[in-house]
């Protein structure tokens, strides 16, 4: 393979739907938090769960910032070494990789788990840039892992993401 077909800019697969349903579960856990605090006022309940709320609010909301600033990132490059695979900081070696992730989408999601991982980091996921040539870099990103003998699972993205 030239080397300059192994380089690919991609993408990060947060959506920015993920954003808005964390928004609006944010928005409902903050309206169940002052419901809780109008009762606590009024002397129907205690304050517990006004910080249950406000813990949930806080933590959803937290979840909306971090997908709204996931899916603004600028894309990055994908480089497919002899022996490794680099995207963003992380650099793994082929023996480093426990499996390779494909979706079943036309513009497929695609993420790494490393060895001795037990979830998929977010810097391992991606998307590769939109354009005509998605396919041959999924092939190409297929023939590579398969002549390492790294495994490839595929099935929909939200059973590993």
């Amino acid at each position: 393979m030239q080397e300059n077909k192994r380089i690919h800019q991609v993408r990060s697969t947060q959506s920015r739907t993920l954003a808005v349903a964390c928004g609006i579960q944010s928005g409902l856990w903050g309206t169940m938090a002052y419901q809780h605090y109008k009762s606590w006022v009024g002397g129907w309940a205690g304050q517990e769960l006004i910080w249950l709320a406000l813990f949930m609010t806080l933590f959803m909301l937290a979840f909306a910032i971090a997908a709204v600033w996931q899916s603004q990132r600028p894309a990055y490059m994908l480089r497919l070494g002899e022996d490794r695979i680099k995207l963003r900081r992380r650099e793994l070696m082929s023996e480093a990789i426990k499996r390779i992730y494909i979706s079943w989408e036309d513009n497929p999601s695609i993420s790494i788990k490393p060895k001795g991982s037990l979830i998929v980091p977010n810097d391992l996921s991606f998307k590769f840039q939109e354009g005509t040539e998605n396919e041959r870099r999924v092939r190409e990103l297929v023939s590579w892992a398969e002549s390492h003998q790294v495994p490839i699972i595929k099935r929909k993205a939200t059973r590993w993401i």
